[in-house]
């Protein structure tokens, strides 16, 4: 991108977003969750008549040319692609009516994983995950004592485990609190908070202070202890 104008490339990659927010999102998300659903979804093709029958298993009612429409929309986008492997059929009439089948594409996989995550998200943003805490001060105390029993005696894939694992538990602290103060960012500016929504944001706030302040008071007695 530059001066503000998007690339056509750009402009291409972005366009893979627009089912989620379009007005039939709901059945455009059934449809990429069916691709999306393990490793079966993942590996496998479908035609469109296997995609209305299992939509229709999950109590989703739609005909095949509509089926075939969100499918060919998102093969537009960048979301699937048609499969290129040869139709089986044993009949014309199986031939013309599985004759398109469609796979997922990195790109689909990635918008998918982007917006299941966004959707879980929306709700649990309103807490740090303090439950990190413990395992962290455990992880912290555990590395203090191999140091002062000698970094070069320890062994080398128990010590890098034991980071990794830190590092990992300190990325999902750091962001369930980025996503806690953008939450609050947005509680602070709204006129219409109900008291039940009050309630629970104060229970949230003071649940978490004082498990972090309990936790760095424990973290502290350590330290200070291990000197």
């Amino acid at each position: 991108m530059s001066d503000g104008v998007l690339e056509p490339a750009e402009r291409l990659t972005l366009g893979a977003l627009r089912y989620a927010v379009n007005d039939e999102a709901g059945t455009y998300l059934a449809i990429m969750r069916l691709f999306t659903a393990g490793i079966s979804g993942f590996l496998s093709d479908q035609s469109a008549e296997e995609v209305t029958e299992r939509l229709r298993g999950e109590g989703l009612e739609l005909d095949r040319d509509t089926v075939d429409q969100r499918l060919s929309y998102l093969v537009e986008h960048g979301n699937l692609a048609r499969s290129p492997r040869e139709t089986e059929a044993r009949s014309v009439r199986e031939y013309l009516t599985n004759r398109a089948r469609y796979q997922l594409t990195p790109r689909g996989e990635l918008v998918q994983r982007q917006v299941e995550e966004l959707l879980a998200r929306s709700d649990g943003a309103r807490e740090v995950s303090s439950e990190m805490l413990p395992g962290m001060l455990a992880g912290l105390t555990a590395l203090n004592g191999l140091c002062d029993a000698g970094l070069e005696q320890a062994d080398p894939t128990d010590l890098a485990t034991r980071i990794s694992t830190l590092f990992a538990q300190f990325e999902v602290l750091v962001t369930s609190t980025r996503q806690f103060y953008s939450y609050l960012a947005q509680v602070l500016t709204r006129f219409d908070l109900g008291r039940e929504e009050f309630v629970l944001f104060k229970s949230s706030c003071t649940v978490g202070t004082a498990t972090r302040a309990s936790t760095a008071s424990t973290a502290s007695a350590g330290a200070v202890g291990g000197r």
